[in-house]
């Protein structure tokens, strides 16, 4: 987006001619920088002041972290994760551990812009009375070890 500013003609020590600049006046095509504004004398002793044209990068997933400049850039995307945190946090792209099931997958994909959890489908255990081993996937310790198969140990 180009934003154009103009200012007035200013007389400084009652002489025409040129954009106010200081204590007194400069000739046209005088450019001043001030950060990301740059602004030139015109032929009609005003300032003709743009900021620079920005290309930005539409993308469902939010920025993590931008660079400095006057175009700021994304250097890190990242996903909201709305499914364990509560409050829709964000994350980086890349695998985003569940915080209390072994067996849920979760993902940050670019272009998705949302954490994707998937479910790990286990086999049934082989035994009757089982227990879960926590903090593990489809892992499962049986106590009596008696099997669905034969019925003894």
């Amino acid at each position: 987006m180009l934003t154009l500013i103009v200012v007035a003609v200013v007389c400084v020590g009652g002489v025409a001619g040129g954009c106010p600049f200081r204590d007194g006046n400069v000739e046209e095509g005088f450019t001043i920088t001030s950060g990301c504004l740059t602004c030139t004398c015109g032929s009609d002793d005003m300032y003709i002041c743009s900021y620079p044209e920005c290309n930005f990068t539409e993308t469902a997933n939010p920025c993590l972290r931008y660079s400095s400049g006057c175009c700021a850039e994304c250097l890190e995307y990242g996903c909201y994760n709305q499914y364990f945190r509560g409050d829709s946090s964000l994350v980086p792209l890349g695998l985003v551990p569940h915080p209390t099931d072994p067996c849920v997958t979760c993902t940050c994909n670019l272009g998705h812009g949302e954490v994707i959890c998937r479910s790990v489908m286990c086999e049934r255990p082989k035994c009757a009375n089982f227990r879960r081993r926590p903090g593990f996937c489809c892992e499962y310790d049986c106590p009596d070890d008696i099997s669905y198969d034969t019925g003894a140990p």
